[in-house]
């Protein structure tokens, strides 16, 4: 691989005795062009749960690691796996004592991605969560083992979940990391089927009844705060999921996932456990 360049970018110096020199600080930026593979499914970021990153790698043969940062100029598509022509950019923080020994590891190692080319991109299917019974979102009829429909069973959908994404299969949003969007379904009295909602927008905190006694699912927000959303990405992501709790057509669950269906069965919600 070739290296673009290598160059010092900063540092504190100052002299000691008779010519002695101490170097506190060096920062060194290395630039170079690189394969990556971007990997078809999002995964929690370890250092927010409630946000969604990629998985990389530079050689096929190595496991997939999580990346925390952005892929400058790449729009990633969930579904898809690619191999992308990168420049790899990394800031690395080294201290170097009066001696003149560079102490390791680096202090720091702060690593960017910029996109080049797509120099390859593959659709892969990802694993089917259908309801029982009931038409997907292409129109047919499938059965699922292990998916079911909490309008059968309202138990199903009891608990609390945390918003992954949402729109068309295949192309989802992720949620923005810093307007996370949760749902809880508490039953109320002997029918699982119906009781209270409640959560949080991203934005605000909401309240409402649900009901999932018939053919399609009743999520009505009854109550909502009116706070300041953090910029209009986060307020359009609010009222779309206000929209799409109100247009809901089915809900499914299966182990580890609840599916909200709205838009006629063409988008989704998908939700994962609350830890």
């Amino acid at each position: 691989m070739k290296w673009l360049r290598m160059f010092l970018l900063g540092g504190l110096v100052s002299l000691w005795g008779l010519g002695g020199c101490v170097v506190d600080a060096v920062t060194l930026q290395t630039s170079k062009e690189v394969t990556l593979y971007v990997g078809p499914e999002w995964v929690a970021c370890p250092d927010n749960p409630d946000a969604q990153c990629l998985q990389v790698r530079e050689d096929p043969a190595e496991a997939w690691r999580v990346l925390q940062s952005p892929i400058e100029g790449f729009d990633y598509v969930p579904g898809q796996q690619y191999q992308l022509d990168v420049v790899k950019e990394a800031v690395v923080t080294l201290r170097v004592s009066d001696q003149g020994t560079v102490q390791f590891p680096p202090d720091q190692t702060d690593v960017h991605y910029r996109l080049l080319a797509i120099a390859g991109q593959e659709k892969v299917e990802p694993p089917a969560v259908t309801t029982a019974g009931t038409a997907t979102a292409e129109g047919g009829d499938a059965e699922a083992p292990g998916a079911e429909t909490a309008g059968r069973s309202g138990e199903l959908a009891e608990g609390r979940w945390t918003l992954r994404r949402y729109g068309p299969p295949g192309s989802e949003r992720p949620v923005l990391a810093y307007a996370a969007i949760h749902l809880e379904f508490l039953p109320q009295g002997d029918d699982p089927a119906l009781g209270r909602i409640r959560g949080r927008t991203g934005c605000n905190l909401f309240g409402g009844v649900y009901s999932l006694a018939g053919e399609r699912p009743e999520l009505m927000v009854q109550k909502l705060t009116r706070q300041a959303c953090p910029g209009e990405a986060a307020r359009e992501q609010e009222q779309r999921f206000l929209a799409a709790l109100e247009d809901a057509t089915a809900l499914e669950v299966a182990p580890g996932q609840l599916r909200i269906l709205y838009d006629g069965g063409r988008q989704v919600l998908t939700f994962v456990p609350m830890p």
